[in-house]
């Protein structure tokens, strides 16, 4: 039989449910990519000692974000001309995202899912919120005022 990476289940009418990759190869922008050839190409730049790049779906495509482990927090436009450099666009990153260290499973591996989570928590609402202060009331009666070009 042909190996695909495939993880799969026969169900009981004899078709082939599907339950993953056991690689880490994602569809991304329209390109079947492999995660690893990303966390390669991060792990040649200097000082940066750990990567793990997570692939999140977000409206009809996958996003990828990496997470990298260095003594300090790096320039993301550094990091992004680097890899600009050794990597086609559609396997560029949308984000970097620096870390002290990983999370780790019981068993001592990166834990995937608890970056994946952290995602959903370092997005920036779009939710609409009034001014409180008395500043903030004075600056939106300022932006109030000045000439938008629409």
């Amino acid at each position: 039989m042909y190996m695909t990476g495939d993880y799969g289940y026969y169900q009981p009418d004899g078709n082939v449910g599907f339950i993953g990759r056991q690689d880490g190869m994602v569809k991304v922008r329209g390109y079947r990519i492999e995660i690893g050839e990303i966390e390669k190409a991060m792990l040649e730049i200097d000082r940066v000692v750990e990567v793990a790049v997570i692939a999140k779906k977000e409206s009809e495509t996958n996003n990828l974000y990496c997470y990298y482990v260095s003594d300090k927090e790096m320039d993301e436009q550094l990091l992004l001309n680097c890899l600009i450099k050794k990597l086609p666009r559609y396997m560029i990153p949308i984000r970097f995202i620096w870390m002290n260290s990983f999370p780790a499973t019981p068993n001592g591996k990166v834990n995937r899912k608890a970056l994946q989570d952290s995602i959903d928590q370092n997005v920036i609402s779009n939710e609409f919120l009034a001014a409180e202060t008395e500043f903030e009331v004075k600056l939106t009666g300022i932006w109030k005022k000045s000439p938008a070009k629409r």
